[in-house]
Protein backbone atom coordinates (compact mmCIF):
# COMPACT_ATOMS: atom_id res chain seq x y z
CA UNK A 1 0.00 0.00 0.00
CA UNK A 2 2.84 2.28 0.84
CA UNK A 3 4.55 1.88 -2.34
CA UNK A 4 1.11 3.02 -4.38
CA UNK A 5 1.26 6.01 -2.43
CA UNK A 6 4.57 7.11 -3.54
CA UNK A 7 3.94 6.41 -7.17
CA UNK A 8 3.70 9.77 -9.32
CA UNK A 9 1.82 7.94 -12.12
CA UNK A 10 -1.87 8.54 -10.24
CA UNK A 11 -1.23 12.02 -10.88
CA UNK A 12 -0.58 11.67 -14.59
CA UNK A 13 2.82 11.67 -14.96
CA UNK A 14 5.31 9.58 -16.52
CA UNK A 15 8.29 8.52 -14.45
CA UNK A 16 11.65 7.14 -16.01
CA UNK A 17 15.07 5.98 -14.85
CA UNK A 18 13.38 5.18 -11.70
CA UNK A 19 15.61 1.95 -11.35
CA UNK A 20 18.61 0.64 -13.18
CA UNK A 21 20.86 -2.64 -13.29
CA UNK A 22 25.11 -2.70 -13.33
CA UNK A 23 24.80 -5.12 -16.38
CA UNK A 24 22.24 -6.99 -18.39
CA UNK A 25 23.24 -9.92 -17.09
CA UNK A 26 22.02 -8.75 -13.13
CA UNK A 27 18.30 -9.55 -12.72
CA UNK A 28 18.42 -7.59 -9.76
CA UNK A 29 17.10 -3.73 -9.76
CA UNK A 30 18.46 -0.61 -7.90
CA UNK A 31 16.57 2.37 -7.17
CA UNK A 32 17.87 6.04 -8.35
CA UNK A 33 18.16 8.99 -6.26
CA UNK A 34 14.95 10.86 -6.53
CA UNK A 35 16.77 13.74 -8.27
CA UNK A 36 17.76 11.51 -11.09
CA UNK A 37 14.47 10.29 -12.31
CA UNK A 38 12.79 12.41 -15.19
CA UNK A 39 9.28 12.93 -14.96
CA UNK A 40 6.85 14.16 -18.04
CA UNK A 41 3.80 15.83 -16.40
CA UNK A 42 0.22 15.30 -17.68
CA UNK A 43 0.92 12.47 -20.07
CA UNK A 44 -2.50 10.76 -18.59
CA UNK A 45 -5.68 11.27 -17.08
CA UNK A 46 -5.12 11.58 -13.53
CA UNK A 47 -6.81 9.62 -11.11
CA UNK A 48 -6.14 12.38 -8.13
CA UNK A 49 -4.55 15.77 -8.07
CA UNK A 50 -0.97 17.30 -7.55
CA UNK A 51 -2.01 19.09 -4.28
CA UNK A 52 -3.86 16.37 -2.63
CA UNK A 53 -0.65 13.58 -3.56
CA UNK A 54 1.62 16.46 -2.11
CA UNK A 55 -0.49 16.62 1.03
CA UNK A 56 0.04 12.29 1.53
CA UNK A 57 3.75 12.98 1.10
CA UNK A 58 3.66 15.24 3.27
CA UNK A 59 1.82 13.56 5.95
CA UNK A 60 3.66 10.20 5.13
CA UNK A 61 7.38 11.50 6.31
CA UNK A 62 5.52 12.73 9.77
CA UNK A 63 5.14 9.50 12.56
CA UNK A 64 2.46 10.14 14.70
CA UNK A 65 1.61 8.38 17.93
CA UNK A 66 -1.46 7.23 19.02
CA UNK A 67 -3.16 8.65 22.08
CA UNK A 68 -5.74 6.79 24.32
CA UNK A 69 -8.55 6.99 21.77
CA UNK A 70 -6.67 5.85 19.04
CA UNK A 71 -6.10 8.71 16.73
CA UNK A 72 -2.62 10.77 16.19
CA UNK A 73 -2.87 14.34 16.68
CA UNK A 74 -2.43 16.16 13.10
CA UNK A 75 -0.37 18.94 14.17
CA UNK A 76 2.44 16.74 15.19
CA UNK A 77 5.26 17.26 12.24
CA UNK A 78 3.82 20.95 11.72
CA UNK A 79 4.39 22.86 14.78
CA UNK A 80 8.41 24.13 14.81
CA UNK A 81 10.21 25.88 17.59
CA UNK A 82 10.95 29.36 16.71
CA UNK A 83 14.73 29.80 18.07
CA UNK A 84 16.33 26.69 17.37
CA UNK A 85 14.27 25.34 14.56
CA UNK A 86 13.31 21.65 15.36
CA UNK A 87 10.11 20.04 15.82
CA UNK A 88 8.06 20.39 18.99
CA UNK A 89 7.16 17.50 20.89
CA UNK A 90 3.50 16.34 21.63
CA UNK A 91 3.29 15.48 25.10
CA UNK A 92 -0.33 13.49 26.05
CA UNK A 93 1.06 11.21 29.04
CA UNK A 94 -0.09 12.35 32.76
CA UNK A 95 2.68 14.50 34.83
CA UNK A 96 4.17 12.21 37.50
CA UNK A 97 3.65 14.91 39.67
CA UNK A 98 -0.24 16.13 39.80
CA UNK A 99 -1.46 12.62 38.10
CA UNK A 100 -3.31 15.49 35.72
CA UNK A 101 -3.64 14.26 31.76
CA UNK A 102 -2.25 17.02 28.99
CA UNK A 103 -2.37 17.34 25.53
CA UNK A 104 0.56 20.23 24.77
CA UNK A 105 3.58 20.94 22.71
CA UNK A 106 7.25 21.86 23.59
CA UNK A 107 10.33 21.85 22.55
CA UNK A 108 11.80 18.74 21.94
CA UNK A 109 15.45 20.08 22.77
CA UNK A 110 14.16 21.13 26.24
CA UNK A 111 12.96 17.99 27.36
CA UNK A 112 16.24 16.05 26.62
CA UNK A 113 20.12 16.49 29.31
CA UNK A 114 21.46 18.58 29.15
CA UNK A 115 19.07 21.68 27.84
CA UNK A 116 19.73 22.97 24.55
CA UNK A 117 16.15 25.40 24.25
CA UNK A 118 13.56 26.61 26.42
CA UNK A 119 10.12 25.03 26.74
CA UNK A 120 8.18 27.31 24.59
CA UNK A 121 4.88 25.36 26.03
CA UNK A 122 1.73 25.52 24.16
CA UNK A 123 -1.31 23.52 24.83
CA UNK A 124 -2.91 21.71 21.99
CA UNK A 125 -6.51 22.79 22.48
CA UNK A 126 -4.75 26.62 22.20
CA UNK A 127 -3.12 25.65 19.14
CA UNK A 128 -6.11 24.45 16.70
CA UNK A 129 -8.06 27.34 18.18
CA UNK A 130 -5.52 29.71 17.14
CA UNK A 131 -5.48 27.97 14.04
CA UNK A 132 -8.30 27.21 12.88
CA UNK A 133 -8.58 31.12 13.30
CA UNK A 134 -6.46 32.32 11.01
CA UNK A 135 -7.87 29.94 8.05
CA UNK A 136 -11.00 30.90 8.74
CA UNK A 137 -9.77 34.82 8.70
CA UNK A 138 -7.34 34.51 5.51
CA UNK A 139 -10.36 32.43 3.48
CA UNK A 140 -12.86 34.50 4.43
CA UNK A 141 -10.76 37.37 3.10
CA UNK A 142 -10.21 35.80 -0.46
CA UNK A 143 -13.74 35.18 -0.44
CA UNK A 144 -14.50 38.78 0.07
CA UNK A 145 -11.36 40.17 -1.63
CA UNK A 146 -9.55 38.36 -3.96
CA UNK A 147 -8.28 40.72 -6.24
CA UNK A 148 -6.80 42.45 -3.27
CA UNK A 149 -5.34 39.07 -1.83
CA UNK A 150 -3.78 38.43 -5.03
CA UNK A 151 -2.00 41.65 -5.33
CA UNK A 152 -0.75 41.77 -1.42
CA UNK A 153 0.65 38.05 -1.86
CA UNK A 154 1.84 38.75 -5.38
CA UNK A 155 3.67 41.83 -3.71
CA UNK A 156 5.10 40.30 -0.54
CA UNK A 157 6.29 37.25 -2.62
CA UNK A 158 8.35 40.18 -4.82
CA UNK A 159 9.99 41.81 -1.73
CA UNK A 160 11.01 38.32 -0.37
CA UNK A 161 12.29 36.60 -3.44
CA UNK A 162 13.92 39.24 -5.33
CA UNK A 163 16.71 39.59 -3.32
CA UNK A 164 17.29 35.94 -3.22
CA UNK A 165 16.69 35.60 -6.56
CA UNK A 166 19.55 38.23 -6.96
CA UNK A 167 22.08 36.10 -4.66
CA UNK A 168 21.28 32.94 -6.41
CA UNK A 169 21.72 34.17 -9.79
CA UNK A 170 25.19 35.45 -8.52
CA UNK A 171 26.16 32.31 -7.04
CA UNK A 172 25.33 30.04 -10.15
CA UNK A 173 27.53 32.39 -12.31
CA UNK A 174 30.29 31.96 -9.76
CA UNK A 175 29.59 28.46 -10.26
CA UNK A 176 29.82 27.50 -13.62
CA UNK A 177 32.81 30.25 -14.49
CA UNK A 178 34.30 27.78 -11.28
CA UNK A 179 33.17 24.81 -13.58
CA UNK A 180 34.94 26.02 -16.85
CA UNK A 181 37.49 27.06 -15.10
CA UNK A 182 37.93 23.15 -13.52
CA UNK A 183 37.92 21.27 -16.96
CA UNK A 184 40.75 24.28 -18.45
CA UNK A 185 42.80 22.96 -15.49
CA UNK A 186 42.13 18.98 -16.10
CA UNK A 187 42.77 19.72 -20.14
CA UNK A 188 46.74 21.64 -18.54
CA UNK A 189 46.86 18.29 -16.63
CA UNK A 190 46.97 15.93 -19.37
CA UNK A 191 48.98 17.91 -21.33
CA UNK A 192 51.78 18.37 -18.72
CA UNK A 193 51.65 14.36 -17.84
CA UNK A 194 51.88 13.95 -22.12
CA UNK A 195 55.30 16.86 -21.94
CA UNK A 196 56.50 14.87 -18.96
CA UNK A 197 56.41 17.73 -16.29
CA UNK A 198 54.19 16.24 -14.13
CA UNK A 199 54.51 12.51 -12.39
CA UNK A 200 51.59 10.17 -13.03
CA UNK A 201 51.16 10.21 -8.91
CA UNK A 202 50.77 13.92 -8.58
CA UNK A 203 48.47 13.41 -12.15
CA UNK A 204 46.39 11.02 -10.41
CA UNK A 205 46.08 13.54 -6.74
CA UNK A 206 44.93 16.59 -9.08
CA UNK A 207 42.79 15.72 -11.46
CA UNK A 208 40.50 13.23 -8.58
CA UNK A 209 40.57 16.51 -6.76
CA UNK A 210 39.04 18.69 -9.78
CA UNK A 211 36.55 15.98 -10.41
CA UNK A 212 35.55 15.87 -7.28
CA UNK A 213 35.05 19.66 -6.67
CA UNK A 214 33.27 19.90 -10.42
CA UNK A 215 30.83 16.70 -9.18
CA UNK A 216 29.96 18.91 -6.11
CA UNK A 217 29.61 22.39 -8.23
CA UNK A 218 27.61 20.26 -11.07
CA UNK A 219 24.94 19.55 -7.64
CA UNK A 220 25.04 23.23 -6.65
CA UNK A 221 24.50 24.10 -10.12
CA UNK A 222 21.29 21.91 -10.62
CA UNK A 223 20.07 22.89 -7.32
CA UNK A 224 20.29 26.74 -7.81
CA UNK A 225 19.01 26.49 -11.31
CA UNK A 226 15.36 24.70 -9.84
CA UNK A 227 15.56 27.47 -7.14
CA UNK A 228 15.53 29.99 -9.62
CA UNK A 229 12.83 27.98 -11.76
CA UNK A 230 10.76 28.20 -8.88
CA UNK A 231 11.07 31.77 -8.14
CA UNK A 232 10.07 32.47 -11.96
CA UNK A 233 6.96 30.62 -11.58
CA UNK A 234 5.89 30.86 -8.00
CA UNK A 235 3.76 33.05 -8.61
CA UNK A 236 1.27 30.56 -9.95
CA UNK A 237 0.68 29.03 -6.20
CA UNK A 238 -1.36 32.09 -5.24
CA UNK A 239 -3.68 30.62 -7.60
CA UNK A 240 -3.63 27.34 -6.22
CA UNK A 241 -4.29 28.99 -2.69
CA UNK A 242 -7.31 30.14 -4.07
CA UNK A 243 -8.08 27.41 -6.02
CA UNK A 244 -7.87 25.41 -2.64
CA UNK A 245 -10.33 27.94 -0.49
CA UNK A 246 -13.01 27.83 -3.16
CA UNK A 247 -13.13 23.91 -2.22
CA UNK A 248 -14.75 24.68 0.97
CA UNK A 249 -18.00 26.95 1.72
CA UNK A 250 -17.17 27.01 5.20
CA UNK A 251 -14.79 25.49 7.96
CA UNK A 252 -16.83 24.71 11.43
CA UNK A 253 -14.06 22.68 12.29
CA UNK A 254 -10.31 21.67 12.31
CA UNK A 255 -10.05 18.24 10.72
CA UNK A 256 -6.73 16.73 9.30
CA UNK A 257 -7.73 17.32 5.85
CA UNK A 258 -8.07 20.97 5.98
CA UNK A 259 -5.13 21.27 8.17
CA UNK A 260 -2.51 19.68 6.16
CA UNK A 261 -3.92 21.27 2.89
CA UNK A 262 -3.73 24.61 4.21
CA UNK A 263 -1.30 24.68 6.52
CA UNK A 264 2.76 23.94 5.84
CA UNK A 265 4.14 24.88 9.59
CA UNK A 266 3.59 26.86 12.41
CA UNK A 267 6.37 28.56 14.33
CA UNK A 268 5.94 28.68 18.17
CA UNK A 269 7.91 31.47 20.39
CA UNK A 270 8.75 31.35 23.75
CA UNK A 271 6.05 33.42 25.84
CA UNK A 272 6.58 36.77 27.00
CA UNK A 273 5.83 37.93 30.64
CA UNK A 274 7.40 41.29 30.78
CA UNK A 275 3.93 43.06 30.33
CA UNK A 276 2.58 41.18 33.40
CA UNK A 277 0.59 38.37 31.39
CA UNK A 278 2.00 35.39 29.41
CA UNK A 279 1.68 35.96 25.92
CA UNK A 280 3.03 33.84 23.17
CA UNK A 281 3.70 34.73 19.84
CA UNK A 282 2.53 32.16 16.58
CA UNK A 283 3.54 32.14 13.21
CA UNK A 284 1.43 30.34 10.72
CA UNK A 285 3.18 29.52 6.87
CA UNK A 286 0.06 28.97 4.46
CA UNK A 287 0.48 26.27 1.90
CA UNK A 288 1.80 27.60 -0.96
CA UNK A 289 1.68 31.75 -0.24
CA UNK A 290 3.25 31.26 3.18
CA UNK A 291 3.23 33.62 6.40
CA UNK A 292 1.13 36.55 5.15
CA UNK A 293 -0.36 39.64 6.92
CA UNK A 294 -3.96 40.74 6.16
CA UNK A 295 -4.64 44.35 6.30
CA UNK A 296 -6.02 45.40 9.76
CA UNK A 297 -3.77 42.33 11.66
CA UNK A 298 -0.22 44.56 11.53
CA UNK A 299 -0.80 45.42 14.77
CA UNK A 300 -2.91 42.56 16.05
CA UNK A 301 -2.04 41.46 19.53
CA UNK A 302 -0.31 37.89 19.90
CA UNK A 303 -2.27 34.90 21.42
CA UNK A 304 -2.95 35.20 24.90
CA UNK A 305 -2.52 32.11 27.18
CA UNK A 306 -5.53 30.65 29.16
CA UNK A 307 -5.01 30.21 33.04
CA UNK A 308 -4.91 25.93 32.24
CA UNK A 309 -1.73 26.61 30.11
CA UNK A 310 -0.19 28.60 32.31
CA UNK A 311 -1.22 26.10 35.49
CA UNK A 312 0.41 23.13 32.72
CA UNK A 313 3.10 25.47 31.92
CA UNK A 314 3.92 25.79 35.54
CA UNK A 315 3.43 21.98 36.12
CA UNK A 316 5.45 20.81 33.73
CA UNK A 317 8.21 23.51 34.17
CA UNK A 318 8.31 21.96 38.01
CA UNK A 319 8.62 18.27 36.87
CA UNK A 320 11.63 18.88 34.55
CA UNK A 321 13.30 20.67 37.60
CA UNK A 322 12.46 18.17 39.96
CA UNK A 323 12.23 15.25 37.82
CA UNK A 324 14.83 13.19 39.65
CA UNK A 325 13.54 13.60 42.82
CA UNK A 326 9.91 13.01 41.16
CA UNK A 327 10.76 9.30 39.43
CA UNK A 328 12.59 8.60 43.01
CA UNK A 329 9.60 9.46 45.01
CA UNK A 330 7.86 7.46 42.81
CA UNK A 331 9.80 4.13 42.71
CA UNK A 332 10.19 4.36 46.31
CA UNK A 333 6.40 4.37 46.79
CA UNK A 334 5.46 2.01 44.92
CA UNK A 335 8.55 -0.32 46.20
CA UNK A 336 6.56 0.41 49.76
CA UNK A 337 3.13 -0.66 48.50
CA UNK A 338 4.94 -4.06 47.29
CA UNK A 339 6.04 -4.57 50.43
CA UNK A 340 3.04 -4.08 52.07
CA UNK A 341 1.11 -6.34 49.88
CA UNK A 342 3.77 -9.15 50.44
CA UNK A 343 3.68 -8.62 54.01
CA UNK A 344 -0.89 -8.90 53.66
CA UNK A 345 -0.03 -12.08 51.89
CA UNK A 346 2.35 -13.78 54.15
CA UNK A 347 0.05 -12.27 57.04
CA UNK A 348 -3.11 -14.47 55.29
CA UNK A 349 -0.76 -17.16 54.64
CA UNK A 350 0.30 -17.61 58.15
CA UNK A 351 -3.05 -17.69 59.42
CA UNK A 352 -4.62 -20.17 57.05
CA UNK A 353 -4.36 -23.58 58.67
CA UNK A 354 -2.85 -26.60 56.78
CA UNK A 355 -5.17 -29.08 56.34
CA UNK A 356 -3.91 -32.96 55.84
CA UNK A 357 -5.30 -35.94 54.75
CA UNK A 358 -5.12 -38.77 57.57
CA UNK A 359 -4.26 -42.11 55.77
Amino acid sequence: MSGILEHREYTGATVNFRTYKNSYKDKRYKVRPEDEWVIFENTQEPIIDLETWETAQKCRKVKRRMNSTGEPNPLTGLVYCADCGSRMYNHRTPLAATYQSQDAYACQKYTGYPKKCTMHYISTSTLRSFVLDAIRTVTGFVKENEAEFIRQVREMHDLQSTETAKVQQRQLAQHQKRHRDLDLLIKQLYEDKVTGSLSAKRFDMLSNEYEAEQDGLERQIAELQTAIATFNTESDNTDRFIKMVRRYTEIPELTATILNEYVERIVVFEPDKSSGRRIQDVDIYFTFIGKITLPGQEDAEPLPLTEDDERKARQRAYYYKNREKILAASAKRRKEEKAEKDAAQNTIAEATPIITKSA
